[in-house]
């Protein structure tokens, strides 16, 4: 009986130590949509030590099983809005997915009309897209961290994709002068993948991680 709090200790310290290290591996993922609501990269790296401080503090609450991804995103918004309301700015902001950078030309290429298009969609749009599409919450999550309807949620969702899609083939059909016509579909295939890879090769390896990560973020911009 003497040994039962010990390992109690130790359980409980093992828990918050896979807790942090998850916490840590969604910073990436955090810091994109701190970007995305801030469009200031200083102000989004407070945001997200902000958030993760807040995370931390709350760790208790957080009831295992369900999504950390979501939880932390609402609370990175909630942080967001209150220092809207303390600056007593009425804005929000949004600016283009952050993806991972292109291992290969086309891709460059495909990816690039997506981001040269993402301004064209409202900012709600963005980050509908974003969340749903590229960070892959459900519809329910993403109306919990937008504090909206989920039926807004999927409006914002299916128009900006279908924008994305319209001005995809606009541009399809209107190559630039002096170039030829070519497929700018985000889903086409590149006309080759990233050398193959050794297992021992990290480099290699590092290369097909990105061109895969790139190929999917594009594909679920527009759906």
């Amino acid at each position: 009986m003497s040994d039962q709090p010990d390992h109690e200790s130790h359980v409980a310290a093992e828990e918050w130590s896979d807790f942090g290290a998850a916490l840590s591996d969604l910073m990436p993922r955090l810091a994109s949509y701190a970007r995305s609501l801030t469009r200031n990269p200083d102000a989004a790296q407070d945001l997200v030590q902000d958030t993760v401080l807040k995370a931390w503090r709350s760790r208790a609450s957080f009831e295992a099983g369900t999504n950390l991804k979501a939880w932390t995103f609402r609370i990175l918004r909630n942080s967001f809005l209150s220092q809207v309301r303390r600056k007593g700015a009425g804005h929000e902001t949004a600016e283009l997915i952050d993806v991972p950078v292109a291992s290969n030309q086309e891709s460059i290429v495909t990816l690039g009309d997506v981001r040269r298009l993402w301004p064209r969609l409202t900012p709600e749009q963005q980050r509908c897209i974003q969340l749903v599409g590229i960070e892959g919450l459900s519809y329910e999550e993403t109306a919990t961290i937008e504090q909206v309807p989920v039926g807004t949620i999927k409006s914002r969702v299916v128009r900006g994709r279908q924008m994305l899609r319209a001005l995809l083939d606009q541009t399809n059909i209107v190559p630039a002068t002096g170039t030829a016509s070519r497929t700018l579909s985000v889903d086409s295939s590149p006309r080759y993948e990233p050398s193959r890879v050794d297992d021992e090769h990290s480099k290699q390896i590092e290369l097909l991680r990105r061109w895969r990560a790139e190929r999917a973020a594009a594909r679920c911009a527009i759906g």
